[in-house]
């Protein structure tokens, strides 16, 4: 059954409403502020006009970049150059090594011979 519509029960209807519309516009002015916020935040780091490239300054970049490119491209043929050089050098001085060693024993030999033969004369270094 309804209940009968007198003043009192009207006028607590409407408080209730009015209740209920002022905490949705409390929410939605909490969004409006959220939302004003974030687009000050975001304001505030976009970048301006002036401090944005243009064009011809992203065409003078690129010029600079194939340039630098090609730069590190040279650079990397002559370490590539000096990498094989270097190898070279230390496969040449291993052999030599080995032929300082053959030169000292060669030379022990030597000093052995000529004590034997009583020439005990030293050979210069």
């Amino acid at each position: 059954m309804a209940k009968e519509m007198t003043l009192e029960n009207l006028a607590e209807q409407m408080a209730e409403g009015f209740a209920t519309q002022g905490t949705e516009i409390k929410k939605q002015g909490k969004r409006v502020d959220d939302l004003t916020e974030s687009v000050a935040l975001i304001v505030k780091h976009m970048a301006t006009k002036e401090e944005t490239a243009t064009k011809s300054d992203i065409v003078r970049l690129e010029g600079h970049f194939v340039k630098v490119g090609t730069q590190l491209v040279s650079m990397e043929d002559e370490l590539k150059t000096i990498n094989r050089r270097i190898s070279a050098l230390e496969d040449a001085v291993g052999n030599l090594a080995g032929f300082v060693k053959e030169v000292v024993e060669l030379r022990n030999r030597l000093e052995t011979i000529e004590r034997h033969l009583g020439l005990d004369k030293k050979v210069p270094a």
